[in-house]
């Protein structure tokens, strides 16, 4: 079970208040893709989702095996592009599904993590990590 500090709890239910993404999916995916906090694009540009290109507010970015990444200037700041991001018309078919985390990530898998880019567990990893951590438990 993953040691979840309360500011990530509380900021994955403000995103889900903000941008309808539910916290559990958040917190499942802040925890695959910056290793709980601790890879090296979390410490280094609070890159928490493992989004690509440029921070869309600042234009801010960081370089990493020749990949330019999104670089915020804080948790919240990374956590709410996040939100932004799952709340656009590219993932609008998630929408429909907001109240059952599972249908959720099964909306926004293919879309996120694809299996042509070698993502082929992407949703079922997720999915065990919302039921390891009953991260459900902080759905609004």
């Amino acid at each position: 079970m993953a040691n979840i500090s309360p500011e990530v709890i509380k900021l994955a239910q403000d995103t889900e208040a903000k941008y309808g993404v539910p916290a559990s999916v958040t917190i499942a995916q802040y925890g695959l893709e910056s290793g709980w906090g601790g890879s090296n694009l979390a410490k280094n540009a609070n890159n928490y989702f493992g989004i690509s290109g440029k921070n869309v507010n600042t234009g801010k970015f960081v370089m990493s095996n020749g990949r330019t990444w999104a670089a915020y200037n804080s948790m919240q700041e990374s956590f709410y592009d996040h939100g932004r991001l799952l709340s656009t018309p590219l993932y609008a078919n998630a929408h429909h599904n907001t109240k059952n985390a599972y249908q959720y990530i099964d909306a926004i898998a293919e879309i996120y993590a694809p299996s042509s880019d070698g993502n082929n567990n992407y949703a079922a990893t997720l999915k065990s990590i919302i039921s390891q951590n009953n991260l459900t438990q902080y759905d609004k």
